[in-house]
């Protein structure tokens, strides 16, 4: 019997679900072309199964139901074909789809009826949609049963876009949801859980889990349970009825023994395709030259590599002969954020205690792959014992004041009342003295800036310092082609193609050690940065990595 407690916290999570319902904040419906939908029905297998007695399908998410509406489709065209109408009964427990939002199920109700109308009477299909359609949050839902085929595209909502009460509860029920994993990790979870055994799920959706660190323990969970059957890169493809700036990837997971991954590169969906894929499912084998057999896939935590396995086989070589970057006397470092830059990114010339203006780079002055010299500055809130005392710099104090209640707003200072002034990143003055190499976030290739010590970055802007490598040097070692070989590897592309160099793929990269290098090539991959002479610094790294003429190929211009 439930607590008191317990009823208590169900009501007030059940209010939070209402409202949250209700608003007009976003709630993860991107809806799926119709062609997806088609081959996700066929490569699980079905297509001409939804007859049989022992096909339970789930949909966690309906939204306005295309694949619900699809599967009932292919349900009534094998009736016809069949000439028997299966009972209410038979049919009650055939689909369950789950929608948090009443308009989508009602939009999902009306397509439906429009459906059945030709084969089952007004009462009949009320009874049927009673079943089938449940306007619950998936992730709170008591689910009785297991399933013979889950399928859909899971909503994708960032964190900071859940109400806290319900993200903290999906939290506290959800192991893979940690970090800054979004709402569709727990999607995974909770339906692989729910799958019988030698059950197939098939979801559609954004590829960051499959390599980022927030998928780390549900791509630990699929190793240690399931099979990953499919996985279908869906780069440059557009398989949503709207433009989305990740790339989605369909990926089919079975709980079954271990078999190998039929993977496809980035082609179009068709029907031609579908055969393909069902024949590789099928003999694992591949058939065209985008599909191909896969034993390597999952490894517990470890990111999904799924490029080109000539490109993989030199990264395990690299990375069993050399060492991470940050182990050479290397470190990686974010750039600073603010919360709030209008306030803290002032002019060197603005009207506050000089020591607490640091010289500040942003990445619109480097976007044209030089440094422009800026005039602008960051507060620094910092000093060498931690937070400053306000009282002691009056101008900042009166200038914090006049936009208290601005900075008061953000999730910093919501989480440290007392210290509603400090940025949300540390900035420290002396690594602005410090010479360093800037490398913007999001870019089409790496870019590699250098400063002689002159700014500190700011967010969007990584940097690497050492107190080993020479660092026009490593400049060139990583506008080689090696920098962007390990970050292409381990990072998922975002909209038109470019790449995220983030801290987290930054690190992945392998060099050799600066003192056991010769000398003389040394001093030539210090003028190849200098000079930024590519060809001279992609002839100098395949050298120093011991690369033959094939590998030194594949890591690019």
């Amino acid at each position: 019997m439930p607590t008191q407690l317990q009823i208590f916290e169900d009501t007030e999570l059940n209010k939070a679900l209402k409202t949250w319902e209700a608003s007009e904040s976003n709630k993860g419906e991107i809806f799926t072309n119709p062609e997806i939908v088609q081959f996700m029905i066929s490569t699980m297998g079905l297509q001409g199964k939804l007859l049989d007695k022992n096909t339970k399908v789930l949909e966690p998410s309906c939204g306005h139901g295309e694949f619900l509406v699809a599967m009932v489709q292919a349900l009534c065209q094998e009736i016809k074909v069949a000439d028997k109408k299966p009972s209410v009964n038979q049919l009650r427990d055939r689909f369950r789809a789950f929608e948090l939002v009443e308009t989508n199920i009602q939009e999902t109700k009306r397509k439906l009826e429009n459906i059945l109308i030709d084969y089952y009477t007004g009462s009949e299909i009320e009874s049927l949609l009673k079943f089938w359609l449940i306007n619950k949050d998936f992730l709170f839902a008591n689910v009785d049963q297991e399933f013979s085929h889950i399928i859909g595209n899971p909503p994708y909502i960032r964190v900071e876009n859940i109400p806290k009460q319900i993200l903290e509860e999906y939290r506290r029920r959800f192991s893979t949801m940690s970090d800054r994993a979004d709402i569709y990790v727990a999607f995974f979870e909770k339906s692989l859980s729910l799958l019988e055994k030698g059950g197939r799920l098939s979801f559609i959706c954004t590829d960051r889990w499959t390599k980022n660190q927030y998928g780390r323990k549900l791509r630990a969970l699929i190793d240690n349970n399931y099979n990953l059957d499919l996985y279908v890169d869906q780069y440059e493809q557009n398989p949503f009825q709207e433009n989305v700036l990740t790339y989605p990837a369909i990926t089919q997971i079975s709980k079954s023994e271990k078999c190998g991954t039929v993977v496809v590169q980035n082609i179009k969906i068709d029907n031609n395709l579908i055969d393909n894929v069902q024949t590789a499912l099928k003999d694992h084998r591949p058939c065209p030259p985008y599909i191909s057999i896969r034993n390597d896939i999952t490894n517990g935590i470890h990111p999904w590599l799924l490029g080109c396995v000539d490109r993989l086989a030199l990264i395990r070589k690299l990375e069993s002969n050399f060492a991470l970057i940050e182990k050479t006397g290397c470190r990686v470092y974010i750039g600073a954020a603010t919360g709030n830059n209008k306030v803290f990114v002032v002019d060197e010339g603005f009207e506050i205690e000089d020591s607490r203006k640091i010289p500040l780079i942003t990445s619109a002055d480097i976007r044209s792959g030089k440094i422009k010299p800026s005039s602008k500055c960051i507060i620094n809130t910092y000093d060498q014992s931690g937070m400053i005392n306000l009282d002691h710099f009056p101008k900042l104090n009166h200038y914090f004041q006049q936009h208290r209640e601005a900075l008061s707003k953000r999730h910093i200072a919501k989480s440290s009342p007392k210290n509603w002034f400090k940025t949300i990143d540390r900035v420290y003055p002396e690594r602005a003295k410090t010479q360093k190499l800037l490398i913007p976030d999001i870019q089409d290739k790496l870019t590699v800036l250098h400063d002689a010590g002159n700014y500190h970055p700011n967010n969007s802007i990584y940097y690497i310092c050492s107190n080993t490598w020479d660092l026009h040097a490593l400049k060139a070692v990583l506008i080689s082609g090696i920098g962007k070989l390990f970050v292409e590897t381990y990072t998922t592309k975002v909209a038109s193609g470019f790449l995220r160099f983030q801290a987290q793929h930054l690190r992945r990269i392998r060099i050799p050690e600066w003192n056991g290098l010769d000398l003389e090539i040394r001093a030539q991959l210090v003028t190849a940065g200098e000079q930024e002479n590519i060809p001279l610094a992609k002839k100098l790294t395949c050298k120093i990595y011991k690369l033959n003429e094939e590998e030194s190929e594949l890591i690019g211009d």
